[in-house]
């Protein structure tokens, strides 16, 4: 199977996201992805391609050149800025109140969307997507109407938690899940295989 992950990360205050593509051990499935790299003690993630990004648009540019090849699964999992600020000339001046102007930033998540489903190695691609937020089951269902085969709902009381309850949301139906994250991540897997 050809899996693609998207994932940013806080490291060292910094956002990191990574192309990847690797076979596995036996030399069978090929996996390609975009994803974050936890970094423990300077560790990146083992077998995979890893690319530092620094900006919502280097993540873009690198999860949408990982996909022209096509993909059977696409993992977004980041928490990409949906701003960017106003880039000004000069030095901001200093002892006084100034405003900054945001600017939108594109939703990688539609691109992908539409680009997977208009390439015919991938139209069949199992799309899957993280909702977070108060109104996160509201946005997931909405999600699923655009395409998404499934996207995790979960509230803030979640992030950072060892353990949490998620709504998996699909053209099926939701299923309420709690446990571990591998015990979530588990359940988004056997609802996309």
């Amino acid at each position: 199977a050809r899996v693609l992950q998207h994932r940013a990360v806080a490291a060292h205050g910094a956002s990191g996201a990574y192309p990847h593509a690797y076979q596995d051990e036996r030399g069978g499935n090929e996996h390609h992805g975009i994803g974050g790299i936890e970094r423990h003690g300077g560790d990146e993630v083992a077998l995979v391609k890893n690319v530092i990004i620094e900006s919502a648009e280097d993540m873009r540019t690198a999860v949408l050149g990982a996909i022209k090849d096509g993909c059977d699964f696409y993992l977004s999992a980041a928490a990409i800025s949906d701003y960017k600020p106003e880039k000004i000339a000069g030095k901001i001046p200093s002892n006084r109140d100034i405003s900054i102007k945001l600017l939108p930033l594109p939703k990688i998540l539609d691109e992908v969307l539409s680009a997977l489903k208009s390439t015919s190695s991938s139209k069949n691609a199992k799309i899957a997507a993280f909702k977070l937020g108060d109104d996160a089951d509201e946005k997931a269902e909405k999600m699923v109407a655009a395409g998404i085969d499934l996207v995790c709902a979960n509230g803030a009381e979640n992030m950072g938690a060892d353990c949490g309850r998620y709504g998996l949301h699909t053209k099926d139906g939701v299923a309420q899940v709690g446990g571990t994250k591998e015990e979530t991540a588990g359940e988004i897997w056997r609802r996309l295989l």
